[in-house]
């Protein structure tokens, strides 16, 4: 995959939300701009400091971006989105942050993949 398969637009606020970091897609709608192809809203790393004062470099804006772009590479896969679309799943915070006591594995994971990456 390249820069090319991807249509990038910079847009003024789309809504009332400052930050962005978000993708989205409805592949049976054609009604809206995100119907038929993921749709990724992700501000500029100037809109994301001016909305957080610990953002202050690249390092969360970046892997974010990546993050986003990683959904909608997902969603763009009819299958995908169709199996997605039938799970119904609610993951709240106070029970994600115990998933690394409950999976010691995870958290071994998390930090092989975070080495990993070349962003830094």
């Amino acid at each position: 995959m390249d820069v090319k398969d991807f249509d990038l637009y910079h847009t003024e606020l789309l809504d009332s939300l400052q930050c962005h970091m978000e993708t989205h897609v409805e592949l049976d709608n054609d009604t809206t701009y995100y119907g038929r192809t993921p749709y990724v809203k992700a501000s500029t790393l100037e809109v994301a400091r001016n909305t957080d004062s610990m953002i202050s470099d690249n390092s969360w804006w970046g892997p974010m971006v990546m993050h986003e772009m990683a959904h909608g590479c997902q969603d763009s896969h009819r299958e995908y989105y169709i199996a997605r679309g039938k799970v119904n799943y609610c993951v709240f915070e106070l029970e994600s942050a115990q998933y690394p006591v409950k999976y010691p594995w995870l958290m071994d994971a998390l930090i092989q993949e975070n080495n990993q990456c070349t962003y830094r």
